[in-house]
Order: structure tokens, then C-alpha cells, then sequence
């Protein structure tokens, strides 16, 4: 009885998911009945294709949450990710492989700069990262000028406009980085210390739990996930601005913020269907007037 009880268990959906993908039906029922066109294919993908760069940056900023930290930085992390990368490519002529290895260290740097701060010196994570806004909005003027990146090699923006077997890559990079992200968090021992250290640092800290060195890898892994947005982004819009990526923010801590509530810990698929809720529900608003 034990045994099928278990079986049941893997095979039905848990009660937070549920409740999730019940709202979201009756979201798209919604807006059908009032917009008559928003179950129209173009419109789902697109609304696909905007949920899953959000998802990225969402499952950074989760996985920092999870911790008992928070990053105000993500979103500038993630513009000025893009403005160096495209820089590279359209100021030095360098290869795209170049220019996405640049864009992504961005991230790296940063998130090794926040964790550290953050983890070693003991500074609230809401103090520095909020210091690191201001330090990236001074560096993407002093680079840009306050200018617009048009005209991005074909390289750069198939990234974000390709298919791969009629599947969008936007669709495919967040569905090989929700894999990495549930696997890291969900099955392995590091998403386990995570968790604890953001229920209990006490008894992480009991328990020999490297607080230190777990603290500052989740700041890191967020970074570098929204460094991949931004990119992401970018390559899609074909077009960076000196504020891309500033809108990231706010939409990730709903996200993160959210999905944790209602799992009541970090869980990859949570953060996936808040961020399609939260794009759906914009877009069938747009829709409405």
C-alpha cells in the first residue's frame, strides 16, 4: 500500500503546482473570452519567448533568496553584461565566441565581487549590491556614452532570433539552464546546504556547512544567470541602450519572491510558471487596452 501510495506521489503533480497551472488556465480562458486572439499561435510564442529570459535571471535570483540574501544588482549585472559583450564585437571586430566570453565575465566579476563583500566582510547583501548598481550605471555611461549599439553581427543576434529544430533558442537555453538549475538545487548536496543556510544559519553553521563559501557561489551563479539574459536579450532585441536590462529587476524578485512563497523553498518549476503567469498576464493586459 506504502509502495503505491509513493508511486502516486511521483506521478501526481504537488498541490502548489497545481494551483499554479490552475490559475494560469483560468488566465488564458480569461483573456480569450475578452481578446478573442490571445490563444493565437504568434502570441503564445511570444509570450514564451519572453518568459523563458526571464526565467534565467529569476532562477539567479532565487537561488540567492534561497540562501537568505537578495541582489539588487541582477538587472544592471545583465545590461551591462550586453553592452560589453556587443562592444567587443562592434569596437575591437572580435569573434563572437570573444564577445560572449567577455559578457559573461562580466557576470563573473561581479558575482565574485557581491559574494565576497557579502560572505566574507559581513556587509548586508541589500547594502552592497545596492552600491553595485551605482558602480555598474557609471560604467555603462563611461563605455557607451549614454549611446546606442545598433547594427549587431548576425553571430550575436542569432542567438537570440535562431531555431534549432523549429524551437526558439531563447525556449532552449532556459530549458538547459532550468535543468541545471533544478539538478544543482533540487538534487545535489549543495542545493541542500543552500536551503539550509537560508532556513537556518544557526544550525548550518552546527551542522559545518561552509557558510561562507555557499553564500558567495549563489551570488556568483546569479550573476553569471543574468549575464545570460542579458545577452539573450539583447540578441533578440538586435539593439542595446545604455539602461537595457534595468527592467529585470523587479519582475525577477516577483518571480523568485513568489515561487518561494507558495513552494515554500527554492523550486526550479515554481519559477517557471510564475514568470509565463507574469508575462501572460501583461501581455493579456496589453491586449485588453
Amino acid at each position: 500500500m506504502n509502495a503505491n501510495n509513493t508511486a502516486l506521489k511521483k506521478i501526481i503533480p504537488a498541490k502548489e503546482t497545481l494551483v499554479l497551472v490552475g490559475i494560469l488556465i483560468s488566465m488564458v480562458l480569461f483573456f480569450q473570452i475578452f481578446t478573442s486572439t490571445f490563444i493565437d499561435k504568434a502570441n503564445l510564442l511570444d509570450i514564451l519567448k519572453e518568459a523563458s529570459k526571464l526565467c534565467v535571471i529569476s532562477f539567479g535570483m532565487a537561488i540567492i533568496i534561497a540562501a537568505g540574501g537578495i541582489d539588487l544588482s541582477l538587472g544592471h549585472i545583465a545590461g551591462f553584461s550586453a553592452i560589453v559583450a556587443t562592444t567587443i564585437l562592434k569596437e575591437y571586430n572580435a569573434g563572437v565566441v570573444v564577445g560572449l566570453v567577455c559578457g559573461l565575465s562580466i557576470g563573473l566579476i561581479f558575482g565574485l565581487f557581491n559574494g565576497f563583500l557579502v560572505a566574507y566582510l559581513g556587509i548586508s547583501s541589500f547594502i552592497v549590491t545596492l552600491g553595485t548598481q551605482f558602480i555598474i550605471l557609471g560604467l555603462r555611461y563611461w563605455i557607451t556614452s549614454g549611446n546606442i549599439i545598433m547594427f549587431l553581427p548576425d553571430t550575436y543576434t542569432i542567438i537570440g532570433n535562431g531555431k534549432i529544430f523549429s524551437i526558439h533558442n531563447t525556449i532552449i537555453i532556459m530549458i538547459g539552464l532550468a535543468i541545471i538549475c533544478y539538478y544543482q538545487m533540487e538534487r545535489t548536496v549543495f542545493g541542500r546546504r543552500v536551503s539550509s543556510i537560508g532556513g537556518n544559519i544557526t544550525a548550518s553553521w552546527l551542522s559545518c556547512i561552509n557558510i561562507r563559501k555557499h553564500t558567495m557561489l549563489t551570488f556568483v551563479i546569479g550573476a553569471i544567470f543574468a549575464a545570460v539574459t542579458g545577452i539573450v536579450h539583447t540578441s533578440h532585441m538586435e539593439v542595446v541602450s545604455v539602461d537595457i536590462g534595468d527592467g529585470f529587476l523587479l519582475d525577477a524578485l516577483i518571480i523568485a519572491v513568489f515561487s518561494i512563497v507558495v513552494y515554500g523553498r527554492m523550486k526550479t518549476l515554481g519559477v517557471i510558471l510564475v514568470s509565463v503567469i507574469l508575462i501572460a498576464l501583461t501581455n493579456g493586459l496589453t491586449m485588453m487596452g
